[in-house]
Order: C-alpha cells, then sequence, then structure tokens
C-alpha cells in the first residue's frame, strides 16, 4: 500500500461471532505474507462457539516499541451467565492449556489471536452478587502477549 485513503465501503462495529480452540484441537498452524494464516485441526476437532453479546464481551489490543521489537497485546473480557458445572470445567480446561480465539467483526473480518504455542492465557472470576437482581457467572478475561499482531484468517 502506498497511500492511506478514505474507507468508502461499510465499517459496520461490534462483533458477530466469537470462537475458540485448544492448541491440542489444532495439528497445522500455516504462517502466510501479511500475517494471514490457515488452520488443520485433527480429526474431530473445530471451533468452539463462545458466548457473547454485545453486553457481555469487550477487549482490544495494543502495541508498543521494546528494545526486542513491537510487542502486541491483546486483551479481552467476557461474562458467561450462572455458575454450572460445564462451564467450571470447560474454563478449567482453558487455565490449564491455554485457547486461541477466532473473532468475527461486523464487517465479517475474521482475526485470530493466540497460537498453538502462544496460546491465550486466562484469568477468571466468579461473581455472587449478594444481591438477588446482581449478576451470577463468571467474569473471564483472556490476554496475549506476542512479536506478532493477531492473524487474519486465510
Amino acid at each position: 500500500m502506498t497511500a492511506i485513503s478514505k474507507h468508502t465501503g461499510q465499517n459496520i462495529g461490534g462483533i458477530r461471532s466469537i470462537q475458540f480452540a485448544y492448541p491440542s484441537d489444532i495439528s497445522a498452524f500455516t504462517i502466510f505474507p501479511d500475517y494471514k494464516i490457515f488452520l488443520t485441526f485433527v480429526e474431530g476437532a473445530n471451533w468452539k462457539d463462545l458466548y457473547a453479546t454485545a453486553s457481555s464481551f469487550s477487549g482490544g489490543g495494543s502495541s508498543e516499541i521494546t528494545p526486542a521489537g513491537t510487542l502486541y497485546s491483546y486483551d479481552f473480557v467476557f461474562r458467561c451467565p450462572k455458575d454450572r458445572l460445564e462451564l467450571i470445567n470447560e474454563f478449567h480446561s482453558f487455565a490449564a492449556f491455554g485457547v486461541i480465539l477466532r473473532v468475527t467483526d461486523g464487517n465479517s473480518l475474521v482475526r485470530i489471536y493466540g497460537t498453538p504455542s502462544n496460546p491465550m492465557t486466562i484469568k477468571g472470576k466468579l461473581l455472587l452478587p449478594g444481591q438477588v437482581q446482581g449478576y451470577n457467572g463468571y467474569e473471564i478475561a483472556l490476554s496475549l502477549s506476542t512479536p506478532d499482531p493477531a492473524y487474519m484468517e486465510k
């Protein structure tokens, strides 16, 4: 690209879908020029949907120039309602193995956060309010620091 010009198409904000995979689900993670990737899953594995709505999911990224080069940091926070056994088990797997996120935005752009060798890490918090109308469930924070920007699905 030799110039940055005004965008003339649609610029729809928001997240359309979020999916995740464990590093062990992926058999090949092929990186192409311009940070494009192609993933191959082990037999029987695929992306799994992650519950997210406009009010329950947020996140973003930043970059910092360091003596070793540019460091990209990504942080996402989402809430899953209701304290339940299947969530607890899944979040324990998130913590033990890390996850790779696949985020599709309103413009149908698909970004991949994390790799099999550098997955996103998790911090979780159980929210048990003292009042009935308060939020009951988990707040999960995923983070990643990497020398490469988020990959785009090829």
